[in-house]
């Protein structure tokens, strides 16, 4: 049996009847007797689980029973939740902890100030922390790590991670003493690197740029620039000593310990191993002489050797008058005057020339046409010249009173 009652009225209400308020003030319920619910009479304890329409409350546990639930306080008012939580539209303020032990999503623009705490991580303002261990963030496979700038979309820098190898852990760790401002380093952005150590650079184009150094290059920059390769180039440097130097060619510097091979002097040459002596004094066996002064020192007769052909010179030891001098094949060597009336003969290519006796009254040289000079063309003896050689001498011949010189054949002076 169901029960209905107006603003400021009295019902009793039996076992298992229903009370339905009328529409106008609200009604208050006071128990007299008996219990609703479990509840005695007389007793503060809320209720077991009241429902009106559709909206129970059982306990702490406020439910619906088909479709939501929405709480709408009077206007200008909010609804506050445990004195810490206010919501008031859309807005909700807490000034306490904020715990949710499950997924929490939020779309569209929703304005959160405070700090906000999701398991590991800590989002206050613009700063991003860790209550503990490492700050990690995650792209979608496939996609890229991107920081924008708010008001300009084509300022961007877009992490790659499609170059990092599967199952290939990479770190990024900071150098220590850092400046107030620091950059990283681009493949193809114009940068000044200081105080960088570089391990087996290669420079493929360009030039390489030594900066100013405070006492080393306090005004100017020195540039290394490769010139004319045609091909790859290794510059080799020697076991070097301390505070070494390179050596350029339109630089003044001092050279120690140098081997120059088939060495171009181009100018004048100076220095304190060229000797300017005109009477080269100093006899020194590891110094140059100066053109000039070789010149002098000849001029002056200063111990050239006499290089003209006297008898002094060729002298064998033992010369006499008459006697020949000859090659043999080795040396030069002495032929005796020989004996008066016999001739020089020759014996051909590889032998020595020997004095011979003539023949036949006269000389006679065998085969061949014979040669007639003797003591200085003059003769004075009787010569026959075999039938069938003709004879000749170097210049006319003188034949003494009294001795003939017979010629056969053709007789021709030379």
């Amino acid at each position: 049996m169901a029960k209905t009652t107006s603003a400021g009225t009295q019902t009793t209400l039996l076992t298992d009847e229903t009370f339905t308020a009328a529409p106008g003030a609200p009604v208050s319920i006071t128990i007299t007797g008996g219990t609703i619910d479990g509840v005695s009479a007389g007793v503060t304890t809320p209720f077991t689980k009241l429902c009106v329409d559709n909206l129970c409350i059982d306990g702490s546990i406020i439910s619906s029973v088909t479709g939501n639930i929405y709480l709408t306080p009077i206007a200008g008012s909010n609804i506050t939740l445990d004195g810490a939580t206010t919501i008031d539209g859309g807005v909700v303020v807490n000034s306490g902890t904020f715990t949710n032990t499950g997924d929490v999503t939020v779309t569209g623009t929703q304005t959160i100030t405070g700090d906000l705490k999701v398991d590991n991580l800590s989002l206050n303002g613009n700063t991003i922390s860790s209550l503990s261990g490492d700050v990690q963030l995650k792209a979608f496979s496939g996609s890229n790590l991107t920081l924008q700038d708010d008001q300009s979309a084509t300022k961007e820098v877009s992490l790659d991670m499609s170059i990092v190898p599967q199952g290939t852990d990479r770190k990024w760790r900071f150098p220590t003493g850092l400046s107030g401002t620091e950059h990283f380093v681009g493949e193809t952005e114009n940068q000044t690197l200081k105080h960088k150590i570089l391990h087996r650079p290669v420079i493929e184009q360009g030039f390489l740029k030594l900066p100013q150094v405070s006492g080393l290059f306090p005004k100017n920059h020195y540039q290394i620039q490769p010139s004319d390769i045609t091909g790859d180039r290794v510059a080799k440097l020697p076991k070097l000593t301390s505070n070494d130097e390179f050596v350029f060619s339109k630089h003044t510097q001092t050279l120690t310990n140098k081997t120059l091979t088939s060495p171009v002097l181009n100018t004048s040459v100076t220095g304190t191993g060229i000797k300017d002596e005109d009477n080269m004094a100093s006899d020194s066996a590891t110094h140059l002489a100066t053109q000039q002064s070789i010149k002098a020192y000849v001029d002056a007769g200063g111990g050239v050797a006499d290089n003209s052909v006297t008898g002094a010179k060729i002298a064998m030891g033992s010369d006499a008058q008459g006697d020949i001098l000859y090659y043999n094949g080795t040396d030069y060597a002495r032929l005796g005057f020989g004996t008066s009336g016999y001739f020089l003969k020759t014996q051909g290519t590889g032998a020595n020339p020997i004095w011979a006796e003539s023949t036949g009254g006269g000389p006679s040289y065998g085969s061949g046409d014979e040669w007639v000079r003797y003591n200085s063309n003059q003769i004075n003896e009787n010569i026959t010249v075999a039938v069938g050689k003709n004879a000749s001498s170097v210049g006319p011949i003188t034949v003494g009173s009294s001795y003939s010189v017979t010629v056969n054949g053709v007789y021709t002076v030379i």
